[in-house]
């Protein structure tokens, strides 16, 4: 029993050093692909963190939490040189990640379970919420001085990234299974062929809204 004690709780260390690594790695990636002076239009960390918590309960702690946000503010700190204005901004990360985690808290009995129809319904309501709460105090806080439409304006930036980065992230992340049994149809190979077209769309397209062109499909 003290072997499997300690078995678990080696376990748990390892988890949140992955997490805190994870984190730091995709903050560096997104924050190096965004314009001078513009929030990231494709910020992934928050769908990621949030899916594994989601797809692997055991990961969902307070510890991990702690872990997550230190290598976010580590990343904006180093990088950008944001202090104070690190802590407050990377709090609307966190809110994202924990709605998402207690929303869909309970859905995945398994890590080897796959989306269902209805869990794919229950995920649009719930990442809407999380985009809501968390691009609202993302959008107020990391606007200092300006109207109040400069402030909406970052307010519903924040919330349409947020949403739809959450919708193309968030279905792989809880839906992906390896299979020993999987055989590749036409209808495969016309979903994978159809990816970059539709993330071509999107990019001639433009704006915030245009990522959920590939949402169809990956889902």
């Amino acid at each position: 029993m003290e072997k499997i004690a300690f078995l678990d709780r080696f376990r748990g260390i390892a988890d949140t050093v992955a997490l805190f690594l994870l984190t730091f790695f995709l903050c560096y990636v997104s924050s190096h692909l965004r314009l001078p002076l513009v929030l990231s239009m494709f910020w992934i960390v928050n769908a990621v963190v949030a899916g594994i918590f989601v797809r692997y309960p055991s990961t969902h702690r307070a510890t991990n939490y702690l872990a997550c946000a230190l290598a976010m503010f580590l990343n904006d700190y180093l990088f950008s040189g944001w202090l104070s204005s690190a802590i407050l901004i990377n709090m609307a990360n966190i809110i994202f990640i924990a709605v998402i985690a207690i929303g869909l808290r309970g859905m995945w009995k398994s890590p080897t379970d796959q989306l269902t129809p209805k869990q794919v319904l229950i995920l649009f309501p719930v990442c809407l919420a999380a985009s809501l709460l968390s691009g609202i105090w993302g959008g107020i806080v990391s606007v200092e001085g300006k109207t109040l439409t400069d402030t909406l304006l970052n307010v519903a930036l924040w919330v349409s990234e947020q949403f739809s980065t959450g919708l193309m992230i968030l279905p792989l992340i809880l839906s992906f299974k390896r299979s020993q049994k999987f055989v590749w149809q036409r209808t495969s190979v016309l979903a994978v062929l159809s990816v970059p077209l539709l993330f071509l769309g999107a990019a001639l397209v433009s704006g915030p809204g245009s990522i959920a062109f590939p949402l169809p499909v990956l889902i």
